[in-house]
């Protein structure tokens, strides 16, 4: 089941509880997947035996990929559950940023004096390179800025 919480939220749902209270907080996984998309992932329960063979639930990251043979979304179980949350919580970090329009404006306000600050240094716009690109927001406020170029780097999303 879905820890609550949404994408945007910024935090990652169910972070600061433990399993116990993970399980108690849980909704509806529909509502959970109506805002999902790929690479998003999501804490369930997913059935199991214990030792004597008895049915029982244990939490599971499962993580959603593109299908490179049908090109729809492929719900995968994650081996490593640590590297699935920091990359959600990276993920909810970028998403946080685009609803902050206060933190948007102070970085196009700098980026819009650093620009204006080489173009009366060099007479030309900036080369920029942006490593870690994320959303690409930054790389876009570059560009209207009057950077000559700009070149954002990511991690892919999908395994090459």
């Amino acid at each position: 089941m879905f820890s609550g919480g949404d994408k945007y939220s910024g935090t990652l749902a169910g972070a600061s509880r433990g399993r116990e209270q993970e399980a108690e907080a849980s909704t509806d996984p529909m509502q959970a997947l109506a805002t999902m998309g790929c690479d998003d992932s999501l804490r369930v329960l997913v059935d199991a035996e214990d030792e004597h063979g008895n049915p029982v639930q244990v939490p599971a990251v499962i993580s959603a990929r593109i299908d490179a043979d049908g090109g729809g979304i492929r719900w995968t179980q994650e081996e490593d559950e640590e590297a699935a949350v920091n990359a959600a919580m990276g993920a909810s970090q970028m998403a946080s940023m685009l609803h902050d329009t206060g933190r948007i404006r102070a970085f196009e306000r700098a980026i819009e004096g650093a620009v204006a600050r080489f173009r009366a240094a060099h007479g030309r716009g900036p080369v920029v390179l942006d490593i870690g690109a994320g959303t690409g927001l930054l790389s876009m406020l570059a560009a209207r800025a009057g950077a000559a170029a700009v070149f954002a780097c990511e991690i892919p999303a999908v395994p090459l």
